[in-house]
């Protein structure tokens, strides 16, 4: 019989911090917040899976995390007072039990600009979280946030990018601290799948909680055996992806001896199970195709996973791409040992950043043009300018047309010139909370005429190129208002002769959003 399964002195253990001596799950308390928001700052699309990130996040903690239900506090799109009441909730139950190990985990799923967490249209910035979670009364805090630019929470103090984990937690009456894992690294997007249903960190980490991550059979999973197991495989899926390799990261400050135990499997529990000969990626799933776990079986030992009672349906991928699918039928304490050959042949995978385009992603403003003297004897060209402008999540695409007039001066021959521009521009777009800030590049064509008395009106073609920086203020949901700055080169015939002339340009306008 395969180790991992037959190790009950373990059952015990599901939810305890391991002491030097074992401890009762009466004396462990353990107090979970668990929040996500599909909805974010307004100008952002809603989200498609932080609630069932949530969902299965709590599903775990009281599976196999030792959480009772009653000490989840599950958040699902809830504003920044709601989650400050949770935090009040959690203190007085710690409050109420002076003395005993206690273990807060806090975790969120949704929008965030790298400063804070966008809960609808509240924010809950990230000293604040950090102040609640240190606060709370718990000797040992860990704080989860699955979000785009979420490794702007691990700050500077025993931040890491890369896989290695160090520092063991610990879980002796010594220890105290706090952990913090985000799910991207500083500036990075947190990515989520239509075919896994959710985030990538996420999925990974409650897989590991399920036991894809119990490497060495003791039927547990550590914090540091899930943050490793949940690096590799995001890292592993999104290194592909248009939006690159998201890097998840961390933060500890702990002391203590042992590790903090995040998952206890019980061989009580019923257990889906994948014999070494069965190499593949494996999908677990419920009945109407939510995702569970995954787990990839290399063909070195047995694996398994522990997962509530129930039927389920299983999706292999095997290493030539082919996939199979079968149905799980197991009961709490039972076996269902996976059997490739009994699988039919079945079909997925797209990925994106988080919340795809804003729900809001279109802007038509209209506003002031002032383009500098880019002729000796002429003065600053004033007009008006019409543009469109389309918000992608992290990039923004804009097109303009407009007209300016400026006045000439040659020796004392004074004319009007008039201008007439085309223009597009492909900016990187910076999301914050109702302000967008952009940077990139902008080229198109500008006509200019002069009207004579002597040779009729006189035409001057020219092609612009230049770099563009600006922003977008969004102080009403439809309202927009806009500014940016040029420096452009123009590139063509005057006066019969070819050439090039500098000029800086800046816009003003207001627009409106839909």
């Amino acid at each position: 019989m395969n180790p991992l399964l037959r190790r009950p002195a373990f059952a015990m253990l599901a939810g305890l911090l391991l002491l030097p001596t074992a401890t009762s799950l009466a004396q462990t308390l353990r107090i979970g917040i668990v929040a996500g928001n599909n909805e974010g700052a307004p100008m952002r699309a809603p989200l498609k899976y932080a609630q069932s990130d949530a969902r299965r996040i709590a599903s775990a903690l009281t599976s196999v995390g030792g959480f009772a239900p009653e000490n989840v506090d599950l958040l699902l799109d809830a504003d920044a007072d709601a989650l400050d009441a949770a935090f009040t909730r959690a203190e007085e139950k710690l409050a109420g039990a002076p003395g005993e190990e206690s273990l807060l985990l806090v975790y969120f799923s949704g929008h965030s600009d790298g400063t804070v967490l966008e809960l609808g249209k509240s924010r809950y910035p990230f000293s604040r979280l950090k102040e609640r979670v240190e606060g709370s009364g718990a000797k040992v805090r860990l704080a989860l946030v699955d979000a785009c630019f979420s490794g702007g929470l691990v700050g500077t103090k025993g931040v890491s990018r890369g896989p290695s984990f160090d520092i063991d937690l610990h879980g002796d009456l010594n220890t105290e601290g706090t952990a913090i894992l985000a799910s991207a690294g500083f500036g990075e997007l947190a990515q989520e799948s239509a075919r896994l249903g959710g985030s990538y960190f996420t999925h990974h980490l409650v897989s590991a909680l399920y036991g894809a991550a119990d490497d060495d059979s003791d039927l547990r999973v550590t914090l540091k055996e899930a943050y490793l197991y949940a690096y590799r495989h995001t890292v592993g899926d999104t290194a592909a992806n248009v939006a690159g390799a998201q890097h998840p990261s961390y933060s500890l400050d702990l002391e203590g001896k042992g590790e903090l135990v995040l998952a206890a499997l019980s061989d009580k529990a019923a257990a889906v199970v994948f014999p070494a000969a069965s190499q593949g990626t494996y999908y677990l799933t419920t009945g109407d195709r939510e995702l569970v776990a995954e787990l990839t079986q290399p063909g070195d030992r047995d694996r398994a996973l522990f997962v509530p009672p129930g039927s389920f349906h299983l999706l292999r991928r095997q290493a030539d791409g082919i996939f199979q699918e079968c149905t799980v039928e197991v009961a709490a304490g039972g076996r269902f040992k996976v059997d490739p050959s009994a699988m039919k042949t079945a079909a997925g995978d797209i990925s994106l950043p988080r919340g795809g385009e804003p729900s809001r992603n279109n802007i038509v403003a209209a506003g002031y043009g002032l383009t500098g003297w880019f002729l000796p004897a002429m003065g600053a060209m004033h007009g008006a300018e019409l543009s469109y402008t389309r918000l992608l999540e992290h990039f923004a695409i804009g097109a303009r047309l407009g007209w300016g007039r400026a006045s000439v001066n040659e020796d004392g021959f004074v004319y009007d010139l008039d201008g007439w521009e085309a223009a597009v521009s492909a900016l990187w777009r910076f999301p914050l909370y109702r302000v967008d800030l952009f940077a990139g590049v902008v080229g198109g064509a500008s006509c200019f005429q002069q009207e004579t008395d002597v040779l009729g009106t006189l035409t001057a073609w020219a092609a612009l190129a230049g770099a563009q920086v600006g922003g977008a203020v969004h102080p009403f949901e439809a309202l927009t208002l806009m500014m940016s700055f040029e420096m452009d080169v123009f590139v063509g015939y005057v006066n019969r002769r070819p050439g090039a002339w500098p000029a800086p340009r800046a816009f003003v306008g207001a627009g409106w959003s839909f």
